[in-house]
């Protein structure tokens, strides 16, 4: 189909979902917002190529001007005309469950091209179902129960509860807990969702269940035809339009898990936070203290390689005792620095620029080395696994269940590889680098972080080097007019394809609207009786609104 064709294929689908919505009041701003997608994307290049044609649009809409139908009519269309995907991404459930439940369901009814649209949700969302059956089977509960600074509890079947009754007993809370989820998959009442669950579990007793990439051997797995995350997995390979939230697009970079950046269109929606997000996503922090872990890693992996008759090519135990003991000197550093700059034991430290003293640089030396050298003894053994359960199908059980073993332990030898890099580098811009000390938990805890200080470079670089097609909207881009400071933060300044439009809200707050200040008697930070105020001044303001309100 010629380009032209295609801007006016998007910009009609636009007209057709306007013309179908009763009582609709065209808004100027709307049409300019799906006319700027027309144009920027009705062009651009999908798939491999040497020198590819690429878009972003960036858009400002305000409050009331229809964004998602603008976007959602456009791109739909024209990637149904280009036999392709629309990857809408989101910052909160609340946007997701509107998309999902009224304006993708408005517009499949509008289009006269039937297509198939489906919410995307981490792999953390699902039951491991073959976790849950060790768990339930009594097959090392003990051991999953067991934390970091706390001794290992004796995990015993739970009374039933009866009727109001709350069960305290952490074990007995989780033993009734699994018993449910898995009498809930048996008899189909559940369907392995985290999120269809009548109740939501404690977040450290769903962890111990949930699937998770470090865990999972996929397709090798016993229970790979009924797991729950590839079934999912399956009806996301059949939808045309996608939704899903910033974390889990950004997560997923080269993971396969959603359509590949370079061949799909991609809707950045609530794009004000995806900064922050990225933010979160390339920053990495690693304990000094609670390192009970260390003492499990080498006996794990020592255990896991007995039993499948494999050598490893490292002295593991040798490897984690110097670990944590560059761990316990470091911690033992920091302490002494926190200590000396302030009385208490909750205390966050920024280093100025990054720049860490030299003293607290020698261990971290010590401490990436040693953990990369484990690292790599994990990712070897979890590479034998996979490939025995691949060549020998029959030990798919048996590798499954040895494999379970190792992931919890990836994530965290892997946060320290990972800090402990950054930590010691000296890049340009300067890293984010902090120290935190803080005693919620009953006792010192001690922490190494590192993060970028703007993400642009990240993101052109993860991001928008792969994207051929893509719009960022949100109602708050500009600061004082211009989108610079935003671009820069993302990434996208001095990105010769990028095109940037501010679209006015249809509402004229000039002439409607009075902005008031409250002079509140509560801090914002007291946070019950701040909201009691708010929530008393806003009813008493809405007493007087003769028509409507807008309350965000």
């Amino acid at each position: 189909m010629a380009d032209q064709d295609l801007a006016a294929l998007a910009l009609a689908a636009f007209d057709q979902v306007v013309s179908a919505s009763p009582g609709f009041r065209a808004r100027a701003g709307q049409r300019q917002m799906a006319q700027r997608i027309a144009d920027s994307l009705n062009d651009i290049t999908l798939g491999e190529h040497d020198a590819p044609q690429v878009a972003v649009t960036v858009i400002q809409a305000g409050t009331g001007v229809g964004k998602s139908a603008a976007y959602l009519s456009t791109t739909v269309a024209m990637a149904l005309a280009r036999k392709t995907r629309v990857v809408v991404s989101t910052a909160t459930v609340a946007l997701q469950e509107q998309l999902m439940t009224k304006d993708l369901p408005a517009l499949a009814a509008v289009l006269d091209q039937p297509f198939v649209f489906a919410l995307a949700k981490g792999r953390g969302r699902y039951v491991c179902k073959l976790k849950l059956e060790r768990l339930v089977g009594g097959g090392e509960a003990v051991d999953m129960f067991e934390g970091d600074d706390e001794p290992a509890a004796q995990p015993q079947k739970a009374p039933k509860p009866s009727k109001g009754q709350i069960w305290q007993d952490p074990v007995e809370r989780r033993v009734q807990l699994y018993d449910t989820l898995a009498s809930g998959l048996a008899t189909g009442k559940w369907d392995g969702d985290r999120d269809s669950l009548a109740e939501q579990p404690d977040p450290a007793d769903w962890g111990t269940v949930a699937a998770e990439r470090h865990t999972c051997t996929a397709r090798h797995c016993p229970r790979f035809g009924a797991c729950s995350y590839y079934q999912a997995r399956m009806q996301l390979a059949q939808a045309q339009v996608i939704v899903a939230n910033h974390d889990l697009v950004l997560a997923s970079l080269g993971m396969k898990a959603l359509p590949d950046l370079n061949n799909c269109l991609v809707v950045f929606d609530e794009g004000h936070h995806l900064p922050a997000v990225a933010l979160d996503q390339f920053s990495s922090a690693m304990e000094l203290s609670g390192l009970r872990w260390l003492d499990k890693l080498p006996k794990i992996l020592i255990e896991v390689a007995e039993k499948m008759g494999f050598v490893l090519a490292q002295d593991v135990s040798t490897l984690a005792q110097q670990l944590k003991t560059a761990l316990l000197e470091a911690s033992r550093l920091a302490m002494e620095f926190l200590r000396g700059m302030t009385s208490t034991y909750d205390v966050v430290h920024r280093f100025k620029e990054g720049v860490v003293p030299e003293a607290m640089l020698e261990p971290f030396k010590l401490i990436h080395g040693h953990a990369a050298a484990l690292s790599d003894a994990l990712e070897a053994l979890g590479a034998e696994l996979k490939l025995r359960a691949k060549e020998d199908p029959t030990q798919a059980a048996q590798t499954a269940t040895q494999y379970a073993k190792l992931g919890p332990l990836a994530p965290k030898i892997n946060s320290v590889v990972a800090t402990s890099s950054m930590w010691l580098s000296d890049s340009e811009p300067p890293l984010a680098k902090w120290l935190k000390s803080d005693t919620s938990s009953g006792l010192v805890h001690l922490s190494a972080h590192v993060c970028p200080i703007v993400p642009g470079d990240l993101l052109r670089r993860h991001v928008w080097a792969q994207v051929r097609g893509a719009v960022v909207t949100s109602a708050s881009l500009t600061t004082c007019g211009s989108f610079d400071y935003f671009l820069a933060e993302t990434g996208l300044a001095d990105l010769p394809q990028v095109s940037t439009l501010a679209v006015d809200s249809p509402f004229n707050y000039r002439q409607q609207g009075q902005l008031i200040v409250a002079d509140t008697a509560a801090d914002a930070r007291q946070v019950e009786a701040y909201t009691t105020e708010m929530v008393a001044a806003l009813l008493a303001d809405l007493q007087d609104v003769p028509h409507g309100a807008l309350v965000l």
